[in-house]
């Protein structure tokens, strides 16, 4: 996790830890196996924390695949088989049944998936705002040196995420100095995965839909189906808009999504979101269909997700999703957070690990 994205979220009371001497595990970061029958998640104890894997329907055939002293966060099953996580700056991998770890990368504390698994979008640097971040690039299954996509040094980039078919990762170059007052704005940019070169700005680089992307948007999302693009118009309330990527005017979906982003289903028809209430310093999940019609998925949730970087995930038939937290008002004693699948439709609530 980045370092000040976890300390906003402790200050705010989203994120726990097992308290010191808990017996119980904090569980996070679950991610769904490709054919859906599995979950693979972390769990963090006061001594260690471990990757584990359990059956998707009723969190049976628990086993640990890696244990380490900083593990694992995040957490994304990658092609070939193969867990992704992070742990202590490194970005590893092991296989879904067990063996060797396998680090592809030293220095990254988050990362992202192309659609098809087999890339690895990294961030190469602390992501902790004290000095600028580069974007890397490597497959999933090894193989090959990793590749870090060029900048200036006084140049910060973050990921934003792919383009439908997975050849083009988008992602927000903006200016950085030492002073905290940067001059210039951010800008959307491009890189090619097969050619590799110098990034190009979204409005020119030929992805569908790019030339009505508006420049201050923040985390711009193609559609599984290359229909849509939805993206965060930032403010203080920041507001889903939904653009076609056939033009005309962007429409408005929700005004005041929460910090743990937005996640496109696997049918493109709906968006899950999370909400967050600065009151109750609780939220819930959400999700939004294409016309605007808002689903109520989960109760009052405290620590949605562990990393507000991480995007709700649904199940690959889109029928469900995975998250974590605790389910309800978060009275003092009360149990450990824990991974909980729900139907998308707000029925079937039920937790796992």
């Amino acid at each position: 996790m980045k370092s000040w994205v976890a300390l906003a979220l402790m200050t705010a009371g989203l994120l726990a830890f097992p308290a010191q001497g808990s017996i119980l595990p904090e569980a996070a970061n679950p991610t769904w196996s490709p054919d859906g029958t599995q979950i693979a998640y972390s769990e963090l104890r006061v001594s260690n924390q471990t990757l584990e894997v359990m059956n998707a329907v009723d969190g049976s055939g628990k086993r640990a695949l890696f244990t380490g002293d900083s593990c694992c966060e995040p957490v994304l099953w990658g092609a070939g088989n193969r867990i992704v996580f992070g742990g202590n700056y490194q970005l590893s991998t092991v296989g879904a049944g067990g063996g060797k770890r396998t680090t592809l990368f030293t220095g990254t504390p988050w990362f992202i998936l192309s659609p098809d698994r087999e890339t690895i979008a990294f961030d190469d640097g602390c992501g902790c705002g004290h000095s600028p971040d580069a974007i890397g690039l490597v497959a999933t299954r090894g193989g090959g040196k990793p590749f870090v996509i060029p900048r200036l040094k006084n140049m910060n980039d973050s990921i934003d995420g792919f383009s439908p078919d997975g050849t083009q990762l988008v992602f927000t170059r903006s200016p950085w100095n030492y002073e905290g007052n940067p001059k210039g704005k951010p800008a959307i940019m491009v890189e090619n995965l097969h050619l590799r070169g110098a990034p190009v700005p979204l409005a020119r680089s030929g992805l569908i839909g790019g030339a009505y992307v508006p420049a201050n948007a923040v985390w711009p999302q193609w559609s599984p189906d290359g229909k849509w693009i939805a993206y965060i118009e930032p403010g203080a309330k920041p507001k889903l808009e939904l653009q076609s990527t056939a033009g005309g005017r962007s429409k408005l979906l929700v005004v005041s999504v929460g910090a743990s982003g937005f996640s496109w289903s696997p049918r493109s028809d709906r968006i899950a979101y999370t909400t967050y209430e600065t009151r109750t310093a609780l939220g819930h999940l959400m999700t939004v269909d294409l016309k605007g019609r808002r689903t109520l998925v989960s109760g009052a949730v405290n620590w949605i997700s562990g990393d507000s970087w991480n995007r709700p995930q649904w199940s690959p038939d889109a029928t469900k999703l995975v998250f974590t937290g605790l389910v309800g008002r978060n009275v003092p004693g009360r149990g450990p957070s824990g991974v909980w699948v729900v139907n998308a439709d707000g029925t079937g609530l039920k937790r796992l690990a």
